[in-house]
């Protein structure tokens, strides 16, 4: 494996935290009050050559590793690598200028829909559970974007504490050009999509102070929105099939991902 594939390999699986040995022990709760408040954890603000912001606010976020001159320019050295970062870098670069503003949602406002949906009241402060929605815009093939429904928690106070990340993959992908030009009809299918991505997590997040990890059998799972470009099998553990959707926990959090594009393997 030439050195350019390894950096970006273990670039992407910082960024997605989609590879692990181990599942994330720790399961947040909303409480008997059913009360968190809304903030906005540091990892959103991270960019790159291969994360970018589609919106103003910074709560889309775009992830693409596309581009690059191949192993030729890999087996270069560190000029080589450098070279392809750039290309990739300007890939994505292009890529946010056709895409930045064509989104017509807020993913904090749609999230903040979906908790009054399932009772859970939003506080300013003062909530033990601090929760952080976003768009989780990937990549997954040179000319395909799948977009999922992403909410960072984390517990008041706990600032060493890495924040578990809950994802949901929606059942709509685009290309580059499809999704710069969404007609009005096509921006309303994504937002009920969303909305339902958003319902999904809570929906899980509603079980998981009773979850019994040490019960989750044991799997390994292939999936591009995981893992994008450079494919690899994670290991996780499952939490339960629903219809269309398998519920993974890896060691950064859980993933809802498509069954129809998820390989998996017990």
């Amino acid at each position: 494996m030439n050195k350019l594939k390894i950096i970006l390999i273990l670039t992407a699986v910082s960024l997605l935290g989609a590879c692990a040995s181990l599942p994330q022990q720790h399961i947040p709760e909303l409480g008997a009050s059913k009360a968190a408040s809304l903030t906005r954890v540091a990892a959103l603000d991270q960019t790159n050559h291969m994360v970018q912001h589609l919106d103003s606010s910074g709560n889309i976020v775009y992830i693409q590793s596309f581009g690059g001159g191949g192993v030729g320019l890999g087996l270069m050295g560190p000029l080589g690598v450098a070279a392809n970062v750039k290309m990739i870098e300007s890939k994505t670069n292009g890529e946010v200028a056709q895409l930045k503003g064509k989104i017509n949602l807020v993913p904090v406002a749609e999230f903040s829909a979906a908790a009054q949906r399932a009772g859970i009241a939003l506080r300013n402060s003062n909530a033990l559970v601090q929760l952080s929605p976003y768009l989780h815009v990937v990549k997954t093939k040179e000319d395909t974007i799948g977009i999922g429904c992403g909410v960072y928690i984390e517990r008041a106070g706990k600032v060493d504490r890495i924040p578990v990340r809950y994802i949901a993959q929606l059942p709509l992908s685009y290309s580059p050009d499809e999704l710069a030009s969404l007609s009005a009809s096509q921006q309303l299918a994504l937002q009920e999509s969303v909305a339902k991505g958003f319902d999904s997590i809570l929906a899980v997040l509603a079980h998981e102070p009773t979850a019994q990890l040490e019960q989750e059998p044991k799997i390994t799972v292939l999936s591009s929105f995981a893992s994008p470009r450079f494919e690899y099998k994670m290991a996780g553990q499952l939490i339960r099939e629903d219809s269309d959707i398998i519920w993974i926990r890896t060691v950064t959090g859980v993933m809802g991902l498509l069954k129809d594009e998820t390989e998996i393997d017990y």
